[in-house]
């Protein structure tokens, strides 16, 4: 029984009502997709169409806070990492209030886990 009620603590963090589609949110939405788009640049769109296509048409904000680590490699490889990672840390501010507060701590910790990946 203990794995039971277990199991269903994790998967209720799974659940979660969806936010309400109002005219703001639809324009913070495209202010995101415009922003992410920027960061990826005509270079990257050219280079990394599929990620350009999968941004401009993403309808939910949960997939585009996902598609970030996308955009931080296409963009690292275009501009160099410590520049992609000023342009990321300017997007990631746009999903502040979208996304649970927990995700968005959890871009604080963005910074060393580069550093480490940097030495390798």
């Amino acid at each position: 029984m203990r794995w039971i009620r277990s199991g269903l603590q994790s998967l209720s963090g799974w659940v979660q009502p969806p936010l309400p589609t109002t005219r703001a949110s639809s324009d913070r939405l495209e202010a995101i997709r415009q922003s992410m788009l920027e960061t990826l640049g005509p270079a990257g769109e050219s280079r990394w169409p599929g990620l350009s296509v999968r941004i401009r048409f993403c309808r939910e904000v949960k997939t585009l806070w996902a598609l970030r680590i996308e955009l931080m490699d296409a963009s690292s490889q275009l501009y160099g990492e410590p520049h992609a990672l000023r342009r990321l840390t300017r997007v990631t501010a746009l999903f502040e209030g979208l996304v649970s507060p927990a995700s968005c701590a959890q871009r604080n910790q963005l910074r060393p886990r580069i550093a480490r990946w940097g030495r390798h």
